[in-house]
């Protein structure tokens, strides 16, 4: 594993001018207001975050921004630092294997980061085509669930195929928590039996990363975790007066289903340059005409209708 410095990881400055400087580096951010990276997207990000910083009583703000600012230095994974950890594991890793598996479905930040492996893959040298093919990777930002990945695993996995290293930025989840995921989309797409030992993690950054701490309310009672789910619920609810609340739409995030261990929602705190996942509390990025985002998602549409079409 790795532990990369991010090249641009704002410090200094008011907990407003830290968060607008990631702001700034987010792809979708730059996309809707036309801008490219540097001191008119500083400026134009420090008024968006104003914005979305006064949709929050008064007396909450202050704790609002100052949780924020911490999640994101601990938790905002640049484009730099995700390319050099790429590049380092595929040229060092002896188990880095020939390509990614042909079978991945991409989301938007999929899609980029698979790119960027197989490039490095490509520049590899030191094994041979042989050794190669005895693994192959499936490369994702973050694990929060495993969904996407069990399912595209029990819909394509077939008998004799290689085993598969998951390779990514940060989880959420241990190997057994993926494991349990799989046989859990195995019994609801029908699938009688799906190997899980052929299934390893990998991860590319230090365990700060690795294992980032969800936004959660009960070690968070006051707090950061308390300010995202009181606006997540109101904004579940406005959704539930209209009819329109999606069955995997919860305060602190999208999952398929009510989960015990967080029945608010996964909460999970991690953001890259390219999107924020749907499974971060949605005072984040969700976008209503009375909310603006901190960060507007990027939405996968396939991944949403597949949660809506298996919900028990």
């Amino acid at each position: 594993m790795t532990t990369l410095q991010s090249p641009i990881r704002p410090v200094r400055g008011t907990d407003r001018d830290r968060i607008a400087g990631f702001v700034a580096q987010y792809q979708p951010f730059l996309q809707e207001c036309r801008l490219e990276r540097g001191a008119q997207a500083q400026r134009a990000a420090g008024d968006w975050v104003d914005t979305w910083l006064d949709q929050f009583p008064a007396h909450a703000r202050n704790e609002v921004a100052s949780g924020v600012a911490e999640m994101l230095f601990r938790n905002f994974v640049t484009e730099a630092e995700m390319s050099a950890a790429l590049r380092k594991w595929a040229t060092q890793s002896s188990d880095a294997p020939e390509a990614v598996v042909a079978w991945q479905q991409e989301g938007a930040s999929q899609k980029v980061i698979r790119r960027m492996l197989e490039r490095h893959l490509r520049a590899r040298q030191t094994m041979t085509s042989t050794e190669r093919r005895e693994r192959v990777v499936y490369v994702d930002d973050i694990a929060v669930l495993g969904a996407r990945f069990a399912q595209d695993y029990v819909n394509n996995w077939q008998d004799g195929d290689p085993p598969v290293t998951v390779l990514l930025w940060a989880s959420m989840r241990s190997i057994a928590q993926v494991q349990d995921e799989i046989e859990y989309w195995s019994r609801r797409l029908g699938k009688s039996h799906v190997p899980v030992d052929t299934v390893s993690l990998e991860f590319l950054s230090d365990d700060g990363h690795s294992w980032p701490q969800r936004v959660d309310t009960t070690t968070d009672t006051a707090g950061l975790a308390h300010h995202l789910l009181q606006a997540g619920t109101d904004l579940i609810q406005k959704e539930e007066d209209a009819g329109t609340r999606k069955p995997y739409a919860f305060p602190l995030g999208h999952q398929p289903f009510e989960h015990p261990d967080h029945p608010d929602g996964p909460g999970c705190p991690v953001v890259t340059w390219r999107n924020i996942p749907n499974s971060a509390p949605i005072a984040l990025w969700s976008r209503k005409k009375d909310w603006q985002p901190l960060f507007p998602r990027q939405t996968n549409r396939k991944t949403a209708r597949d949660l809506q079409e298996v919900q028990p």
